[in-house]
């Protein structure tokens, strides 16, 4: 990763980040005790969301999908976070968020290219 954001730093990261990369086709994976596992790919960022109150916190949300009412969409949330990184492609724009929690698992979410979306 290129960057480690600052816990203090997390909610106006978060913020900036939604408003860069919103719509923007994802895939979400896992790296934990089982392995790596692909979560979803394709779904469009909706945005992040951070709840630093409450059991189990910080929670970061991901959200994805949602355009439309009949699209598909879904929430991945990963409680006790202690880490969250970027990597940036060649022109610096965001190109893989990686949040890591208290037990070391790690859930990455990529920006794929419309060409990897549509499968060719």
């Amino acid at each position: 990763m290129d960057k480690v954001i600052n816990q203090d730093e997390w909610e106006d990261f978060f913020n900036k980040f939604n408003k860069i990369n919103s719509s923007r086709a994802t895939r979400l994976s896992a790296f934990d005790e089982l392995g790596a596992q692909t979560i979803e790919h394709g779904l469009s960022l909706s945005g992040l969301d951070l709840q630093t109150k409450g059991q189990d916190s910080p929670i970061v949300e991901i959200i994805l999908g949602r355009e439309k009412p009949e699209q598909k969409h879904m929430t991945h949330s990963i409680s006790n976070v202690t880490q969250v990184a970027v990597k940036f492609d060649d022109a610096g724009r965001e190109e893989v968020l990686e949040i890591e929690n208290e037990k070391g698992a790690k859930v990455l979410l990529s920006f794929e290219s419309m060409a990897e979306v549509g499968g060719g």
